[in-house]
């Protein structure tokens, strides 16, 4: 795509620095902005700024506007996060303080609660109502950077400096899944911080990726659905969803501002920016994104999407990114894997993981292969439900429109061996055809067993017992042989080796 040749003027606000954040008010006409100078600034769409009368000591890291826009929260180096009144930006207290610099604050989709996270081992969830502390979740390694509510109110995701993305329950507070090093490692001193977002669907949460992209996790699973990139040739550090889900807005390293169409996977336009673009965020009610670089300074990108295409704030056109149904095409000891997996934590490899490339020509390929060739789909049913419907399900812009045909299993015949019990005692001596093993040993007697022409040969104590394990036993018409004798017991082992 082109580069655009629309550049927002920028404003001095904030002094330089790695951190610097921006919101929009909820009506679309007041900027909020903060950086390294400690300093809340209420960019009014008049002209004029407003700023609160009680302030951070040190920079501030993280802003946060609850979604009925009255409650304005902010955090910082100096280890407290702040609440203020929305929109006349009135002190009402300190909510919370933590031991260490906090990085990171999001509000719940009803407002109820508000996530605080940084460098302390611990995200805290505190009530909007009382200010108390509702839970702390612990589980990651270092510190969280970014924060992001499921717009389904079921999940809370983090993200911290070594790129490990955690699902958190709301309702208990446990870990859902963990996805190891699914972004990249950042340093607390590097402007790129790997911010998460959900889509507002809540069908996929959108991670910056390993390939300097932006990598899809599904909202239940946890697995890739797509990847979008070609864009960015340096790492992603903060990306921002329109307000229906349409169109993605990142930047990074690179010094540009990229927009994506979502649903089509492609780049629409980029902007080259002088200095390294820090936070943005969507207009909700126009076709406009708000820029603050770490210089301080902020900006307006005004019709960033062109006019023939829908508009960013349209909510008629929020549609979930995930056009289909999951398809379970895995052997039966895969499922067995998978289900045995699910009582217990993800542990998923992000950096490794690609479990659908969004390059079409290859999805095509494999998808045919799967369901095209019969041998290939031997012992597998391929049938996938939409609702009550078993029906057809677009995959890539339709080019495969059906997944109708029943592939019936094949049973085979063929009964494997039975593998025998491994040694469940210390001192077992080795199994060697034609000699004899002892399986235990001590005062009281013995075990002993010898193979030999298909017999098996086991003695306890003074009792043997012999039986055929010919290949009458596996499926032909005979029935197994069993026979046993009974031997006098003897006193000395050495006799019954000879």
């Amino acid at each position: 795509m082109s580069v655009s040749a629309k550049h927002p003027k920028f404003t001095e606000a904030h002094g330089k620095g790695p951190r610097a954040c921006i919101l929009w008010d909820n009506q679309g006409q007041d900027i909020i902005t903060a950086g390294a100078d400690a300093r809340l600034l209420i960019h009014k769409s008049g002209g004029e700024s407003l700023t609160p009368s009680v302030l951070h000591q040190k920079a501030v890291t993280s802003l946060a506007l609850s979604p009925n826009g009255l409650l304005l929260a902010s955090a910082s180096l100096d280890h407290s996060v702040k609440l203020y009144s929305y929109p006349g930006a009135t002190f009402q207290n300190n909510v919370t303080r933590f031991s260490l610099p906090i990085r990171a604050l999001a509000f719940s989709v009803t407002g109820g609660l508000l996530a605080a996270a940084g460098d302390d081992d611990g995200i805290k969830l505190i009530s909007t109502v009382d200010n108390s502390i509702v839970r702390v979740m612990k589980g990651h390694d270092g510190p969280v950077v970014s924060l992001a509510f499921d717009p389904k109110n079921e999940f809370l995701a983090s993200v911290d400096t070594d790129g490990t993305v955690i699902y958190w329950s709301l309702d208990t507070g446990a870990k859902v899944h963990t996805l190891k090093h699914a972004a990249p490692d950042v340093d607390l001193e590097d402007p790129c911080v790997n911010q998460i977002a959900w889509h507002p669907s809540g069908d996929v949460l959108a991670v910056p990726g390993h390939q300097f992209d932006v990598v899809m996790y599904d909202r239940d699973t946890a697995e890739v659905h797509f990847r979008m990139r070609g864009g960015h040739n340096t790492s992603i550090g903060f990306l921002a969803w329109s307000p229906n889900g349409k169109y993605l807005a990142t930047t990074g390293e690179d010094r540009k501002v990229m927009l994506w169409d979502a649903e089509k996977k492609i780049d629409l336009d980029r902007l080259k920016v002088l200095s390294q673009v820090c936070a943005l965020a969507w207009k909700p009610t126009g076709n406009s994104l708000a820029l603050i670089d770490v210089e301080g300074r902020y900006g307006v990108w005004n019709d960033a999407i062109p006019s023939h295409l829908a508009s960013p704030c349209d909510l008629e056109q929020v549609s979930s990114l995930v056009t289909r149904q999951e398809l379970l095409h895995f052997s039966d000891d895969e499922a067995e894997e998978k289900a045995s997996a699910s009582d217990s934590e993800d542990e998923i490899i992000g950096a490794e993981v690609d479990l659908m490339d969004d390059e079409s020509d290859e999805e095509e390929s494999m998808l045919r292969k799967e369901f095209g060739d019969s041998k290939a789909s031997n012992g597998l049913t391929r049938k996938v439900s939409q609702g009550k419907d078993s029906a057809s399900v677009k995959v890539k812009e339709g080019r495969i429109d059906s997944l109708n045909d029943t592939v019936p299993r094949q049973h085979s015949s063929h009964k494997p061996m039975p593998e025998k019990q491994p040694a469940f005692q210390p001192g077992v001596t080795q199994q060697t055809v034609g000699t004899r093993r002892f399986l235990a040993y001590n005062l009281l007697g013995c075990i002993i067993t010898s193979e030999g022409d298909g017999v098996n040969h086991v003695e306890v104590g003074g009792l043997a017992f012999y039986w055929n394990v010919t290949s009458s036993l596996f499926g032909l018409d005979k029935p197994a042989c069993l026979r046993s004798s009974v031997v006098r017991y003897v006193t000395k082992v050495s006799m019954k080796l000879n």
